[in-house]
Order: C-alpha cells, then sequence, then structure tokens
C-alpha cells in the first residue's frame, strides 16, 4: 500500500512538467517517472560549489586556511592534508547527538591504541556554521566543551570544534579529504551539507 504522504505528492504533481530535486538520484523518492525529474547540486554557487574537482593547490591553500581558523581560535590543528580525520558536521541543536558521538569516538581512540599503538589515531574535527554566541545555540556549545573537558581530557589534542563561515571551498576540501563523515539525520529533511556529501562521495558511501 502507498503510504498517504507518497499519494498527497504524487497528486500534487500531476500537473508537473518537470521537478527539479536538490537530493541525489540514488536518495530521492521515485515520485515522478525519471524522464520528468531533474538533479541539480545543492551548491549555492553551482559552477564553483561543494562538487567542483580539486586540484592540488586548492587542498593546500584551504588546508592552511582551515588550519589559521582553526589555530586562531586556540583549537588543535592537522597536519593538513596528511593526518586523518573523523569530521563531524555539525548544527548545535538540542539533541543532535554530539555529546554520544564524542563518547563514541573516545571509545574508538582508546581501542585503536590498543590494538595498534605505534599507528596514529585520526583526529575528531566538528565543523559547524552556527554562531556558538547565539542565546540559543550558546548552552549546547558549552556543554560539548564541558563534556570534553571533564570526560576526556587526555583527547583535547585530537579533537577540534570551530565554526566555518559557509564558504563552498573549504568544506569541499574538508568534505574530500575526510577519512569518515558523521551527520546525524534532519527531521526536517537531508541537511544541505549532507547532500553535498552525497554528491562528492556518491550515495553508497553515506548509508
Amino acid at each position: 500500500m502507498v503510504p498517504r504522504s507518497r499519494n498527497t505528492r504524487l497528486e500534487r504533481l500531476k500537473h508537473v512538467d518537470l521537478l527539479v530535486s536538490q537530493e541525489p538520484k540514488d536518495l530521492a523518492q521515485p515520485i515522478m517517472l525519471g524522464k520528468n525529474a531533474g538533479y541539480i547540486s545543492p551548491a549555492i554557487d553551482q559552477l564553483d560549489g561543494l562538487t567542483k574537482p580539486l586540484h592540488d593547490w586548492n587542498v593546500s591553500f584551504y588546508g592552511r586556511k582551515f588550519n589559521a581558523i582553526y589555530r586562531l581560535s586556540g583549537k588543535p590543528i592537522i597536519n593538513y592534508p596528511n593526518e586523518q580525520y573523523i569530521l563531524h558536521l555539525a548544527q548545535i541543536v538540542p539533541n543532535e547527538g554530539t555529546i554520544c558521538l564524542l563518547d563514541a569516538y573516545r571509545n574508538f581512540y582508546h581501542r585503536r591504541q590498543a590494538d595498534s599503538p605505534h599507528t596514529p589515531v585520526p583526529k575528531f574535527l566538528t565543523c559547524h556554521s552556527r554562531s556558538p554566541n547565539n542565546d540559543n545555540d550558546a548552552p549546547i556549545y558549552t556543554s560539548v566543551l564541558t563534556h570534553i573537558k571533564d570526560t576526556m581530557p587526555d583527547l583535547a589534542q585530537s579533537i577540534s570544534i570551530a565554526q566555518l563561515q559557509p564558504q563552498d571551498q573549504l568544506w569541499n576540501v574538508l568534505i574530500s579529504k575526510a577519512l569518515a563523515i558523521v551527520q546525524f539525520n534532519d527531521p526536517e529533511g537531508i541537511p544541505e551539507m549532507l547532500l553535498g556529501v552525497v554528491q562528492k562521495w556518491g550515495a553508497g558511501y553515506c548509508r
């Protein structure tokens, strides 16, 4: 039986000649015939956005810019792009799950050290574009920093949390070189940043 929500969408789209979706084709629901559906990158700049191929000098330039941002904020930097890292695309919203993810990283870090003591453990980067000074976001941001300080002070040099401006290429570089990417589900739909990741890596990597 077809869910009511899909029936509703089909009814609303029955007179539509063309639907352009920001969702990658592999993730979009089949609510229209393939010939009537088109797909477009979610990047603001369609010609120079998150899915743009990168040259070595692009990676070096934005890698240095990224480290400068972290250095100015007093956060640990990475040896970019040689050092591995796990990238968390955070939104700094209530009940997002960042603290649970940090606990999982702590367990992963200690297990990896025990199994391979001479192999560097990937660092953990939490990047967001929301201001931590916002009245609504400040308590959440503070609770995350407090959790790191109180429960995993030994990992202080392996965990970095910083605000980045919504510049396509800086995010593009971070996404391109990440060992793994974590983005929690959004009840209002797939976040724009995750759509960029899926188009960059391919849908099979993000399920």
